[in-house]
């Protein structure tokens, strides 16, 4: 990755971006120009009107074809323990948990010692299986594929609760059934796709909770909140972006906060067995994960816009930091050390922020998740092979489309005549907090393409919307956009 961030702005902003936005536009022609004649959108409806369930049915089996089919034309290394080449990678990491608890109960470090530093809700549910089923080297592809097929009904859930519509719902659903980025993935051992299944499900309940201004279904918000945080730590926080969105919805605020002290408990509660193993060993609860300690080195003097630095002890590192081996307590104090520090230097931490989002949004292919995808599907570490493999490209134009489609679809509903999207669409402030939070994290954390595959399936709920208003046009209007 180029050092100078100008060079860096360039290539991921302005180099591609003419080519893709003539490309992108002259798609968007090419569907109203279709749809004038054949009403791809009278189809779409009637297939609404019959309660959706004929479509979904079609958009799942296809989801299913795709990812099974990629299953099986594509090898993929599943490591057993550290010895083998590919456990350097956090989804090596996963399969030789996973693999480790079947047989010890808890994941190891290499030197025998709990492993603390991942979230372990998805090496666990992994490792049950295998204590149940039995290991066997694919088992893992037919959950991935399940769980992620699985998300297409959650998204046409949401899709009908953010905007009203079930020909809104259908669109989301056939988005995240091809996106390049779920399909190519179900192949490679990752938190996110059990995570997707509670998070996402658990924004749906939210939405529905403003949408029918009532609060429902508390105890099922904190049970998927507390498992998406097993997976993925960042979902910790969704409470906060709840209670906020349940305020610009003037929902009643002390229902809202105490519907968010409830959730955080119902988390926390979760969590606890993981939470008793790490007082076991370390005489300290850790509840997620300690690789918050990562904070300290990105929030640090010497720690860079597209990376972190743990200084050493002679560069300035802190001795209480850098001297302590208790994992639980190092995670501790790199996260007070990496508060004090923002709370010196705010000017540098909010430019941190601002660089490293621009470098987890650009538009250019440099993207370590696809890297591992294509790493695993060709078996090979060679750079070459990994930078020509068509599937960067693929998704490289997927990712394109759908911030293009997405930045319209809010930009229909921000000119609504009379009303601000949060009125007419009172869930939809759930995203644009989302958005906010995951913006906020990891321009302080991290600015690596990896975290943005959540933010990419965010974008597929506008984009679909904008598919939807452009397939309902008949001729180029505002009235007929916003109607």
């Amino acid at each position: 990755m180029p050092t100078d961030f100008s060079q860096y702005l360039y290539e991921a902003y302005l180099s591609p971006l003419p080519k893709k936005m003539l490309v992108i536009i002259l798609t968007i022609l090419f569907i109203f120009i279709v749809n004038h004649f054949l009403h791809l959108d009278q189809i779409i409806l009637k297939w609404a009107q019959k309660k959706s369930r004929k479509p979904l049915f079609f958009i799942f089996v296809a989801a299913l074809v795709i990812r099974i089919t990629w299953c099986l034309v594509s090898p993929t290394a599943f490591p057993r323990n550290y010895d083998t080449n590919l456990s350097r990678t956090e989804s090596s990491l996963i399969s030789v948990y996973a693999v480790q608890i079947s047989h010890e109960g808890i994941p190891l470090r290499p030197d025998g010692s709990l492993s603390t530093r991942r979230p372990v809700g998805y090496p666990y549910l992994l490792g049950l299986l295998y204590r149940v089923f039995g290991y066997h080297d694919q088992f893992f592809k037919f959950l991935q594929v399940i769980m992620d097929s699985v998300l297409i009904f959650i998204f046409f859930l949401l899709g009908k609760s953010f905007f009203g519509s079930a020909p809104v719902g259908i669109l989301c659903a056939l988005l995240v059934a091809v996106y390049p980025t779920n399909w190519s993935s179900v192949n490679i051992v990752l938190d996110e796709f059990p995570f997707f299944i509670c998070w996402f499900f658990s924004i749906y309940l939210v939405s529905e909770n403003i949408r029918k201004r009532k609060f429902r279904s508390t105890i099922w918000i904190g049970v998927l909140l507390g498992l998406a945080s097993a997976f993925r730590t960042p979902a910790l926080y969704s409470p906060f972006i709840f209670l906020i969105a349940y305020w610009v919805a003037k929902m009643s605020f002390w229902k809202s906060l105490k519907q968010m002290v409830l959730v955080f408990i119902l988390i926390y509660v979760v969590n606890i067995p993981w939470a008793l193993i790490t007082y076991k060993h370390f005489g300290l609860p850790c509840f997620f994960t300690t690789g918050r300690a990562n904070y300290y080195g990105t929030l640090n003097d010497l720690a860079t816009w597209h990376n972190g630095y743990l200084p050493t002890i002679s560069e300035g590192g802190h001795p209480e930091f850098l001297n302590e081996t208790n994992p639980v307590k190092r995670s501790q104090i790199g996260v007070r050390l990496a508060a004090q520090w923002v709370a010196k230097n705010p000017g540098k931490t909010l430019r941190l922020i601002v660089m490293r989002n621009l470098a987890m949004y650009g538009f250019d292919l440099r993207d370590q998740l696809l890297d591992l995808n294509v790493l695993y599907a060709t078996g090979t570490h060679s750079a070459a092979v990994i930078l020509s493999h068509p599937l960067r490209k693929l998704k490289g134009w997927s990712y394109a489309y759908i911030v293009v489609f997405g930045v319209l679809g809010f930009l229909i509903m921000l000119f609504r005549k009379n009303h601000f999207f949060w009125k007419h669409y009172p869930s939809i402030s759930v995203l644009v907090f989302i958005f906010l939070y995951w913006t906020a994290v990891h321009g302080f954390f991290f600015g690596y393409r990896k975290y943005r595959w959540t933010m990419e399936l965010i974008f597929l709920f506008p984009s679909a919307f904008f598919l939807w208003k452009l397939l309902s046009a008949r001729y180029f209007s505002r009235k007929a956009l916003t109607k």
